[in-house]
């Protein structure tokens, strides 16, 4: 009786297995059609913010990327109703959009790259006899939790503490005047700690339940905030926060595993690892300058280049309505023309002003890049280019 007990347990253990992994596919697959969706005219060529080809001259007909987006959304609507095919149609879904991101970067958006990372998985790239259901749980569990940990760890800085955090909230703690200005500051100053304290606790048998509240917490915060309710602000990452959070209560809720436990299953989990060195090891580059942000998911921090390009206020307003007194941000530029924030590398906005200076029109404009020097500094390097520099 105890051996059947012992294997009517593995059944069930298998079967609450397989259910989580089928959620985590329909999460991917659902908050990356709504992404897409909600960003439909960063996925076309006719828009004022330039395309910015992962390498320079790199180009294909607007047709073509049409087609491709047409195939990317088909595809990854198929993988979930066909299951025979699922595998090729999630394949077929990533290859359409990497196409699309290395003809432009700006499409390399974070949640792009981890609804990637989860759906690689289940693709056709990665064979399913080396990645049986608890290693792909398990995989899919570190990459949600890197993302977490460096969520937090890129905020620990002082611009965090001082403006993001504040204006973030400022929904919340405004009715109340200084005195909920002072709490923001003051609560602002434990957010990375906690943010990334909860994603290592997300391992631990101890800590789950409370690390999985915390992300309750954030979520809730997160979305008062950035929603309609709030600011309004790039509602393209709206589902996105709901699926990282989704899939945390999916891959954390309810295990048993303690940390050195889960440690020792990984030992010939090679995608464990792999994702392992690129979503806990690979952002710490960041650091040193070696990682793009958004590669080390430096999301609301603070710690990202920022652009504006100032000149004409007429000629300015041609590219974007949001253009104020002879000055556009691109963070607003984007927002409005894409539903996107920009790519957050100096080399990228030095190669959209570039295309921008190639017509004459735009031949006074100048650009302006900022971008913070240290993590726990004010100091900021600003570069100034006109055209004629390019």
């Amino acid at each position: 009786m105890g051996k059947i007990q012992i294997l009517k347990t593995r059944i069930q253990d298998h079967l609450t297995d397989t259910k989580r992994e089928f959620y985590l596919l329909f999460i991917g697959v659902i908050g990356l059609l709504a992404g897409l969706l909600l960003t439909l005219p960063a996925w076309s060529t006719t828009r004022t913010y330039p395309l910015t080809p992962l390498f320079s001259g790199l180009t294909l007909s607007p047709h073509i990327q049409t087609i491709l987006f047409i195939i990317c959304v088909t595809a990854l609507l198929g993988s979930f109703f066909i299951a025979t095919l699922r595998r090729q149609l999630i394949g077929i879904t990533l290859l359409s959009l990497s196409v699309l991101v290395i003809l432009d970067i700006t499409r390399l958006q974070p949640w792009i790259l981890h609804y990637g990372a989860i759906l690689l998985l289940f693709s056709f790239f990665v064979k399913r006899k080396y990645l049986s259901n608890p290693l792909l749980l398990d995989t899919a569990a570190i990459i949600v939790g890197g993302i977490y940990f460096w969520s937090g760890i890129q905020k620990f800085n002082i611009r965090f503490f001082s403006e993001v955090f504040p204006w973030f909230t400022e929904k919340i703690w405004l009715p109340f005047g200084e005195t909920g200005a002072l709490l923001a500051v003051s609560f602002g100053l434990f957010v990375p700690f906690i943010e990334a304290l909860f994603a290592v606790g997300f391992f631990t048998k101890r800590y789950r339940n409370i690390s999985l509240m915390g992300a309750t917490a954030m979520i809730i915060i997160v979305l008062t905030c950035l929603g309609p309710w709030g600011h309004d602000w790039n509602s393209s990452v709206w589902p996105w926060n709901f699926a990282i959070y989704g899939m945390a209560l999916l891959l954390f809720f309810g295990r048993q595993t303690t940390l050195p436990e889960f440690i020792r299953r990984q030992r010939h989990n090679l995608f464990a690892w792999f994702a392992f060195v690129l979503f806990w090891i690979m952002p710490l580059g960041n650091i040193f300058g070696v990682t793009d942000h958004y590669l080390s998911w430096s999301l609301y921090s603070g710690h990202v280049p920022e652009a504006t390009v100032t000149g004409d206020q007429v000629i300015l307003s041609a590219l974007s309505p949001q253009a104020d007194d002879g000055s556009l941000r691109f963070i607003h530029w984007t927002q409005t023309d894409l539903n996107m924030v920009p790519y957050p590398e100096e080399r990228v906005f030095k190669s959209v002003f570039s295309m921008l200076c190639q017509d004459p029109i735009y031949k006074d404009l100048t650009l302006t890049i900022t971008s913070p020097q240290w993590l726990m500094s004010h100091k900021h390097q600003t570069i100034n280019l006109e055209c004629a520099d390019m």
